[in-house]
C-alpha cells in the first residue's frame, strides 16, 4: 500500500500528539452528554471547551482555531478535494452551494437519530460525492458524536435551526476558504469540461 493510500484511511481516533494533532473524542454519559476531554493518546488540554460550546456566531474564528488541534480536522482543512466534489461544486457555483449547506446538514445531523449515524459521512475519496463530506469532518459536523463533543449538542433530539444556521455558517467559512476559485454561479456541463479544476482549491 503506497503512503498516500495510507494517509487517506483516516479513523476520528488517529493522533500526531507530537505535532500538535489529538483526538479528544469520548463516550458520552447516560443522558447523552459530552464532558469536555483532553486528548486520549497523550492528556493534552488545549481546547476551551465552555468557550467553543457556547456557540457564538461571533467567536467562529477562535472555534476553528481549536478543531485545528485536533488530527481529523486539520486533516480535512488541508486535504484536497477529489474531481467528483470540484464538479459538484461547479454545478451548483458558490452562491447555490452555501445556500444548500443547512439542508444538507439537516438531512445528515438534523434528526433525533440519523440514519445509520457515525457512517453517513465517508472519508475515503473514492465514497466522498461532494464538497459537504468534507466540510463536515474538518468542522465536526459529520455525526451527532463528533457534534456532540465538539458543539455540546447532545444526541437523541432534533437539532434546533439556530444550531443549524450556526453550524452552517462554519461549514461555509470552510467551503470559502478551500474553494477561493469558485464562480458565483453555475457553470453549464460543457464550461465544466473546459474548466481548470487545478485553480478552484486553496494550495494549503
Amino acid at each position: 500500500m503506497s503512503t498516500e493510500q495510507k494517509k487517506l484511511k483516516i479513523s476520528c481516533t488517529d493522533t500526531d500528539c507530537n505535532n500538535g494533532l489529538h483526538c479528544f473524542r469520548v463516550k458520552e454519559d447516560a443522558n447523552n452528554n459530552f464532558s469536555p476531554n483532553r486528548c486520549r493518546e497523550c492528556g493534552a488540554a488545549p481546547i476551551d471547551w465552555m468557550r467553543v460550546h457556547k456557540r457564538s456566531e461571533t467567536d467562529i474564528d477562535f472555534t476553528i482555531k481549536m478543531l485545528h488541534h485536533e488530527f481529523i480536522r486539520d486533516h480535512f482543512w488541508k486535504r484536497r478535494f477529489n474531481e467528483r466534489s470540484l464538479k459538484y461544486a461547479l454545478r451548483k457555483g458558490r452562491t447555490k452551494l452555501e445556500e444548500r449547506t443547512p439542508a444538507h446538514l439537516q438531512a445528515t445531523i438534523g434528526n433525533a437519530q440519523p440514519f445509520h449515524d457515525g457512517y453517513q459521512t465517508p472519508t475515503e475519496d473514492h465514497k466522498i460525492k461532494n464538497p459537504f463530506q468534507y466540510a463536515q469532518h474538518a468542522t465536526a459536523t459529520c455525526c451527532r458524536t463528533c457534534l456532540g463533543y465538539w458543539h455540546g449538542i447532545p444526541k437523541g433530539r432534533e437539532l434546533t435551526q439556530t444550531e443549524i444556521s450556526y453550524l452552517a455558517n462554519i461549514v461555509n467559512r470552510y467551503l470559502a476558504e478551500k474553494l477561493p476559485g469558485l464562480p458565483a454561479n453555475k457553470l453549464t456541463e460543457k464550461e465544466i469540461a473546459e474548466f481548470d479544476l487545478s485553480i478552484l482549491q486553496s494550495n494549503d
